[in-house]
């Protein structure tokens, strides 16, 4: 978990943790998506962590503008984004007959530098921690294993530790109407269009 813990406006004018977490993977994945479709069994992973369940992005302020600035929601909305996007993806996937898929997972604890030098947690967090070298498995697993599907999560059994493990996903992370309204608003402050093709 890494939380800006100050409001902040990124280079493009967009609130830090959403252009960090999902605004620079839409920008990414909209450059690269004529490689994407045109290549047999592409996929994109989206990495993401579990306080997404406690995501609910204003779309009427999506830059906290209006609001009094929380860090740690404005990072759950930010995490919350990655998996509408990852699913929306997967629809328009569908849709055209393609073979292209957007894999998302979740690492569980993991001992990174980000963790070792966050306040998150604090020793006990750290104690529970995966060291690298296990903690990257689900990582491989959705960027390797050719029998991997769309319609999981992927996260360690037991949640921050353990072997990679399919779960289905939480609410609202599956809701297509709020992907698309994501998918809309990122093409708008981004001025890019997401095309299969």
């Amino acid at each position: 978990l890494v939380i800006h813990p100050r409001y902040e406006l990124v280079q493009t004018g967009r609130e830090l943790h959403m252009q960090i977490n999902h605004l620079g993977h839409f920008t990414l994945a909209c450059k690269l998506m004529t490689v994407l479709t045109a290549t047999d069994g592409a996929r994109l992973v989206q990495s993401t962590t579990l306080p997404y369940q406690k995501g609910d992005i204003d779309f009427s302020d999506f830059d906290w503008v209006k609001r009094k600035y929380k860090p740690m929601q404005a990072y759950m909305d930010s995490r919350l984004a990655q998996l509408l996007f990852a699913h929306k993806l997967n629809e328009d996937f569908k849709s055209a007959g393609m073979d292209t898929k957007a894999i998302s997972l979740q690492p569980g604890l993991v001992a990174t530098e980000g963790l070792k030098n966050s306040d998150f947690g604090g020793w006990f967090m750290k104690a529970l921690a995966q060291p690298l070298e296990t903690g990257c498995r689900t990582h491989l697993r959705a960027c390797t294993d050719p029998s991997i599907d769309t319609d999981h999560f992927w996260e360690p059994r037991f949640g921050i530790r353990g072997e990679p493990t399919p779960k289905k996903l939480k609410s609202p992370a599956q809701d297509i109407k709020l992907a698309n309204r994501l998918v809309a608003i990122s093409e708008e402050v981004t001025g890019l269009n997401l095309k299969m093709r």
